[in-house]
């Protein structure tokens, strides 16, 4: 976008601007709200210079404007500054941004990526209008005009299709422009937030005003809409159970913050272990009584993850724990007897974790990843069995990803091909593989645990670096619609800008499933947003369990912990 236009843009908007928020919006206000809008969607044109890993380079970073979030489209034609019609190649979002350059992913991980594709922000992106204020139907026209790099769908229509509150809908893939009373917000295709803008408290009407000359509320001067790739388009995921998220029933407190826990349904029973990091605590839970203690024992070392663990063709019931001492991993193996956790195997050089291959809703497989210093997640996994009492080890007999990880991961027939997919969280994304294939990647703010180390690469060195990893917690899988086919629920978090104190912290968090339909992965937003962090979960046949954690000292980084019950709940 040439300066020249920008600036008439930005003039144009203002004027609207300051006749909508009438006494409530200055012109100084005005003016402040315009110019962020028209710069966030200001054209940009780049190229990627480098692809790595399913992930692109773009030559532009923070100097030129651009924001975590952002979308460019991939065009064919790198040698015309004007749009292209039908040169869409791929849609990529920006998932990191540096000085001089941008680290961006494609919504759909089979995109075409080169060396040299030229790449433009907000390009032939088609966009939405949803008024929900009542009285944005100007504020419609003048972005429309003025963003013209977009495909914008008629302002009438658009306000038919719109859902009583805004969520995801079926229909082809666009951004979303969702007007409130009190701000504006911009939503990517995946409807997650790209940007908000506080405009404050809207009068009911607009002043009426008509504008300056030229100004053009016809729906005839829209561009043909170019062909967008079907792989984009968000299929139908009804997702009917729902949590009742004001219904929820607290049956447990800690004063000490839990920071990692785990559930496990033996016969009839429910299972939770939970650690502070220095204790190992284990629980019945009844769905509206307060659990009650069973056993515990003291830890060795840091408590950094715990997964149960019952054998194939046993009635054992084992606890896998892991802990971090003089900056090392060591597990140890319980057995829970009676009121006892009776450590079965100790000091194994290893990181466990803990999976239900067989989908029978039991973890039956131990696996174990070694500790590497320099990237902290070795090469070496192994895998043991139960055998006479005793842990046998046996051969891995799935191809792993490369990136796998023993924690936060876990294996699941989410295509319903009859094979299994790795699906893989850490560094704040998630990975759906089938072997080595890497088949969706999904990266804002995914996981949050608070169970973390932080060591030194290099202990021994004049000059070492320090580095710090999170154990994220497994996605749950369940069938959430009673359709036949599983489904992943996943947590993200959001993190206060700066950690104070020794311990990690989360702002916000909340629970996203993902589906497969109709040869994609489709995700969707389960339930509300909760001001903690989520520890742990688990779901039954009509009630969640979550287990949550929240700061009470931000200095001292001292958390308290609750057990909710949720109801699900059929939509109509």
């Amino acid at each position: 976008m040439k300066r020249t236009t920008y600036l008439s843009t930005m003039a144009f908007i203002i004027f609207f601007a300051a006749g909508l928020f009438g006494n409530n919006c200055t012109d100084a206000a005005a003016e402040a709200f315009t110019e962020r809008l028209l710069r966030n969607f200001e054209t940009l044109s780049g190229k990627i210079t480098e692809v790595s890993k399913g992930m692109a380079v773009i030559d532009l970073g923070s100097e030129q404007g651009v924001s975590q979030g952002d979308l460019f489209t991939i065009v064919k034609d790198a040698r015309s500054s004007l749009p292209q019609s039908g040169s869409f190649k791929g849609l990529l979002r920006v998932i990191q941004v540096k000085q001089g350059y941008s680290l961006a992913i494609p919504f759909d991980p089979a995109t075409a990526m080169h060396n040299g594709d030229a790449v433009r922000r907000y390009e032939d992106n088609r966009a939405i209008f949803w008024d929900y204020a009542g009285n944005g139907e100007d504020l419609y026209f003048r972005i429309r005009n003025h963003l013209q790099s977009m495909v914008w769908d008629p302002y009438a229509s658009a306000q038919k299709e719109k859902p009583a509150k805004p969520e995801l809908t079926s229909g082809p893939p666009r951004l979303f422009f969702i007007l409130f009373k009190e701000k504006l917000e911009v939503r990517d295709p995946e409807f997650e937030l790209i940007h908000s803008y506080s405009m404050g408290e809207l009068p009911e009407k607009t002043t009426g005003t008509a504008g300056p000359a030229g100004f053009d509320r016809t729906e005839s001067n829209q561009s043909k809409v170019p062909p967008m790739p079907p792989m984009l388009a968000p299929p139908v995921f009804p997702m009917q159970n729902q949590p009742a998220s004001d219904e929820f029933q607290t049956i447990g407190n800690w004063s000490e913050g839990i920071t990692i826990a785990d559930f496990i349904l033996t016969g009839q029973t429910r299972l939770m272990a939970v650690t502070n990091g220095k204790t190992i605590q284990i629980f019945e839970i009844a769905e509206k009584a307060t659990p009650g203690k069973i056993a515990e024992t003291a830890s060795r070392g840091k408590v950094v993850y715990l997964k149960w663990w019952r054998p194939k063709n046993s009635a054992t019931v084992c606890l896998a724990v892991t802990t971090w001492i003089h900056e090392e991993a060591w597990a140890t193996i319980y057995v829970l007897s009676g009121e006892k956790l009776l450590p079965m195997k100790e000091e194994l050089p290893f990181i466990l974790s803990t999976f239900d291959l067989d989908g029978n809703g039991t973890p039956e497989t131990l696996m174990g990843q070694s500790f590497e210093r320099r990237d902290f997640w070795g090469d070496q996994v192994k895998r043991w069995d139960f055998v006479d009492a005793a842990l046998r080890e046996a051969s891995v007999q799935i191809e792993l990803p490369e990136d796998f990880t023993v924690t936060g991961s876990v294996f699941a027939d989410l295509t319903g091909d009859g094979k299994l997919e790795t699906v893989v969280v850490h560094d704040k994304q998630l990975f759906i593989y089938q072997g080595s294939e890497l088949l969706f990647r999904l990266s804002q703010e995914i996981g949050g645990s608070l169970s973390s180390v932080t060591y030194e690469i290099y202990p021994t060195a004049r000059e070492t670096t320090a580095r710090t990893v999170s154990f994220e917690l497994s996605p749950t899988v369940a069938d959430l619609d009673a359709d036949g086919r599983l489904e992943l629920v996943v947590i993200a978090s959001e993190r206060p800008f700066l950690n104070i104190g020794s311990t990690a912290t989360i702002k916000k968090s909340r629970l996203l499933a993902i589906g497969y339909r109709d040869g994609q992965f489709v995700k969707k937003s389960w339930g509300k947003e909760m001001d903690a962090a989520i520890q742990s979960l688990a779901i039954a046949s009509n009630a969640m369990l979550v287990l949550t954690s929240e700061p009470t000292s931000w200095l001292r980084g001292k958390t308290q912990s609750h057990l909710l019950v949720y109801p699900l709940k059929t939509r109509s």
